[in-house]
């Protein structure tokens, strides 16, 4: 498996443009509706901490769209009581099932410890490809696919967490729908 190419410069420990108040209502949908919506969720209680995990895949609403992408989103909530810190992750992704063998995952990390926000950022990682057809030596044809993988991670904006939020509440309420 190849290395993701980074572009941009990695986020720098510190480096936060959003207050705990942006990003508490993501903590609680997580932590609330999506829970509440899910079939399963994995809940791990250890003495000092307690652990939510969520993941949902959600296929394409138009099954005659071929490039319509299908998606998996998924989400880890960490409570630790000493000291006083939660961690959280929320993780997209998007697959595309045509001929072009592409997928992108945006991941949001989250850290607090008490009343400070300790890390908020995005990582975006693309896998584009591409395919076409070569003929060997025999006038075979051989599909020839090609991938590109890039990545890059910046920190969180108060209209990015809005979006996610947005986003959360959104796939809460088609999980809560299709579950029925």
């Amino acid at each position: 498996m190849s290395e993701f190419r980074r572009i941009g410069p990695e986020v720098l420990c510190g480096e936060i443009f959003v207050d705990l108040a942006d990003v508490q209502p993501v903590h609680d949908v997580v932590a609330d509706d999506l829970m509440l919506a899910a079939r399963a969720v994995k809940l791990v209680w250890t003495p000092g901490a307690d652990e939510l995990q969520y993941a949902h895949y959600f296929t394409s609403l138009d099954e005659r769209e071929v490039d319509a992408p299908n998606q998996f989103v998924s989400a880890r909530l960490r409570h630790e009581s000493d000291p006083d810190t939660w961690r959280l992750s929320v993780h997209h992704r998007t697959f595309v099932s045509s001929d072009r063998h592409s997928n992108k995952r945006t991941s949001y990390r989250f850290e607090a410890a008490g009343d400070h926000l300790i890390q908020a950022k995005k990582e975006v990682f693309f896998v584009q490809g591409s395919s076409r057809i070569v003929f060997d030596a025999e006038n075979n044809p051989i599909e020839m696919v090609t991938t590109d993988r890039k990545m890059y991670e910046r920190p969180l904006r108060p209209k990015d967490c809005e979006g996610l939020l947005a986003f959360l509440l959104r796939s809460a309420k088609r999980a809560q729908v299709s579950r029925k």
